[in-house]
């Protein structure tokens, strides 16, 4: 089955401590929730119905040690309102999450990296996809202005208050492959995050109780 966007959405409170939490419905089960978060150094609690998501590497710390990016995944999303919620005791958390159907449901992610570039213009995130057929998601974030807009490559899902994120809105090639944020301020430190994911196999075909006779 082909990977294809299902819904996304973005919040965030302005309390230190306070729980940033997005309502969603899966359109259809073995779907893939990709969540990114932003603000503070402090890792977040990042939970789908209660339950924990999965973090996918360390994150990226930038503007001088100020500020991280992280992503994580949830496999399976329920197909009724659920909350996507992110929650850090020390920070104020920013959460999108973005929501894919027919993804595999093992081996997540494909491929993932993350940059710091502390003077874009515009900004250019890549990562090395393995599987064929895969979709590339990701998040980016300048220190200052806020959320981005899309570049080359890239369909905006989520304007946030402070980060953008999207996807390649199709599948793309293996081996290096790139998507465009640009700034609204050209030069100021920009971080991203990008995630490769797989779509789903089907079983092949196979021919039982078929006989040729010559």
């Amino acid at each position: 089955m082909a990977l294809s966007f299902d819904t996304s959405g973005a919040a965030r409170v302005n309390t230190v401590g306070a729980t940033s939490t997005v309502n969603l419905t899966a359109a259809e089960a073995n779907e893939i929730a990709i969540i990114f978060t932003w603000l503070g150094t402090t890792v977040p609690t990042v939970t789908v119905d209660g339950n924990a998501a999965t973090q996918i590497g360390t994150g990226i710390t930038f503007a001088s040690g100020a500020q991280t990016i992280r992503a994580w995944y949830y496999i399976n999303p329920p197909t009724s309102s659920t909350a996507y919620s992110g929650v850090s005791a020390g920070d104020k958390t920013e959460i999108h999450v973005l929501l894919y159907k027919g993804a595999k449901q093992t081996g997540i992610p494909d491929s993932s990296a993350t940059l710091d570039d502390t003077n874009p213009n515009p900004f250019t995130i890549s990562t090395t996809v393995v599987a064929a057929n895969s979709w590339i998601v990701s998040m980016a974030r300048d220190y200052i202005s806020g959320a981005h807009t899309a570049g080359t490559g890239t369909t905006l899902r989520q304007a946030g208050i402070g980060a953008s994120t999207g996807d390649s809105n199709g599948t793309v090639g293996t081996g290096s492959q790139s998507m465009g944020w640009v700034p609204n301020s050209a030069g100021e430190d920009t971080a991203g995050f990008i995630v490769s994911i797989d779509p789903s196999v089907a079983s092949a075909n196979v021919n039982t109780g078929f006989f040729m006779f010559m």
